[in-house]
């Protein structure tokens, strides 16, 4: 559940707009070449909080490289200006992002009305990516058995097999086949997820089409 004042952190690789602020920790490379104002912009359209700062500091200090803050902090005021409007809202929520309460008060209201709508869009994507793992898991699974099955059915009809390997021969060809069996029947469903995954991802986009050719350009 998304709430208004929880943590905007980084849940998946992001756009490059807002996956600049996800790591904090500087090596002593990075504190030496660091663009602070850069940064604090980075970490601004991010959302991260002005701790993202202390810990980049704390890295760079103990390279022996000194932070500024005066930069940091100016660059995060525009990387916050960025990220609070209606568009930043979406970008954030459909990158997969979850709100800090960072934003200004007055911009709130309309960057949280897009960012749940962003967020609606990154749960059905991500629905619509999840069945398609799950067939393609199914899937490489189903020939991983069948290859196991041949190899276990030559290993029974081995001449030269011991009695007690033979037996256990035998298992494996058991196994495989009911496993076999066990993933053909899930077939169906799992293609059945899938395209009830993205009907819904489907009608979402186009509602936001619609909408968008309504109102227009924000």
């Amino acid at each position: 559940m998304i709430r208004g004042r929880t943590a905007l952190r980084c849940v998946l690789p992001a756009s490059a707009l807002i996956a600049a602020g996800c790591a904090s920790s500087m090596s002593a490379l990075d504190c030496a070449d660091a663009d602070w104002r850069a940064l604090g912009e980075a970490d601004g359209r991010a959302g991260e909080l002005i701790s993202a700062f202390e810990d980049r500091a704390k890295s760079c200090e103990s390279h022996k490289v000194q932070p500024d803050p005066i930069a940091y902090q100016l660059g995060r005021v525009d990387g916050l200006a960025e990220l609070c409007t209606p568009d930043g809202g979406f970008a954030a929520g459909a990158a997969g992002l979850e709100y800090k309460g960072v934003c200004p008060k007055p911009a709130e209201p309309a960057f949280l009305a897009k960012f749940h709508t962003g967020h609606q869009l990154f749960e059905l994507t991500q629905a619509r990516d999840t069945a398609v793992a799950d067939l393609e898991k199914a899937t490489k699974a189903l020939d991983r058995h069948y290859y196991n099955l041949r190899v276990a059915r030559n290993r029974v009809e081995n001449p030269n097999l011991s009695p007690g390997d033979r037996e256990l021969a035998r298992q494996d060809v058991d196994y495989h086949q009911r496993e076999i069996s066990r993933i053909e029947y899930d077939l169906p469903t799992l293609n059945a997820d899938i395209e009830s995954a993205r009907m819904a991802l489907d009608a979402f986009q186009e509602s936001l089409a619609e909408k968008s050719d309504k109102t227009g350009p924000n």
